[in-house]
């Protein structure tokens, strides 16, 4: 009897070790490849992005720096004709005002 059920609790406890064996086994396996997968794919997004979006970055950031820097000559243009039309005015009617002196 006792031989019996010392067989049996050993044929099971061999049974569940087996068991847990493959399952931590099978689990291992599919989360390193599951981790595996994820960061290669972390790696080739990050990779795109560099490569990728750096130039469309730097392409944009270039633009709008020139867009800028184009809308600000204008506009220092514009007010430096706009200061010497009033200077050269100012001086014209202060030469003329003193000539009709």
């Amino acid at each position: 009897m006792l031989t019996m059920c010392s067989q049996r609790t050993h044929n099971m406890l061999a049974t569940c070790l087996q068991s847990a064996h493959n399952v931590l086994t099978t689990l291992l396996t599919t989360c390193s490849q599951r981790t595996h997968n994820m960061l290669t794919t972390y790696s080739q997004s990050a990779h795109y992005v560099l490569t990728k979006c750096s130039p469309r970055a730097h392409n944009m950031l270039t633009a709008y720096s020139q867009h800028a820097h184009n809308i600000a000559h204008k506009v220092l243009t514009m007010y430096s004709q706009h200061c010497s039309r009033h200077c050269s005015q100012r001086a014209h009617n202060i030469a003329h005002n003193t000539d009709n002196m």
